[in-house]
């Protein structure tokens, strides 16, 4: 296999499983197509690489429940940080007290520490989040770099 699509595999699983999300995203309770409208997302994560990071994002709220409990749509959010920085882009769902799960490709950028000569680079992958009552726990996968490396990552944090 091509190292350029073996390096990127991890974004193009996250890519069809956000679809999947996305198709099933109407079975929620009474879930209705809309018009578009915007949403913002905003968070403070701590984890690895990022030490510390702050998550600007929108959600395009594109499925709303009847009963206005849940919606769903693709999210972008941009997270600069300690060590590192990120753009996530993926499917979000939320519910009633921020209870939600997000499945997003994603590209990190490690400028890190002094004395790793192989920083800063650039990885490619994706990135599960889970919320509860604005306590959102993230973990990740990502490939990629001149080396091919790869590295988990972990945040855990507040949204609104």
């Amino acid at each position: 296999m091509d190292r350029f699509i073996r390096g990127r595999l991890p974004v193009l699983w996250a890519g069809a499983i956000a679809g999947i999300l996305a198709a099933a995203s109407p079975r929620l309770a009474g879930a209705q197509r809309q018009s578009a409208r915007w949403q913002p997302h905003f968070g403070l994560h701590l984890g690895t690489p990022q030490r510390a990071s702050v998550a600007l994002g929108v959600l395009r709220v594109v499925r709303q429940a009847s009963d206005f409990s849940s919606q769903s749509g693709p999210r972008l959010v941009v997270e600069p940080g300690l060590r590192a920085g990120k753009i996530r882009f993926g499917y979000a769902v939320t519910g009633s007290f921020a209870v939600g799960y997000s499945l997003e490709g994603a590209v990190l950028r490690e400028w890190g520490r002094d004395g790793k000569p192989e920083l800063p680079r650039t990885l490619y992958g994706f990135e599960l989040h889970g919320s509860m009552m604005f306590i959102d726990l993230g973990l990740g996968a990502y490939a990629g770099g001149a080396a091919g490396a790869t590295r988990l990552a972990f945040s855990a944090g507040l949204v609104l």
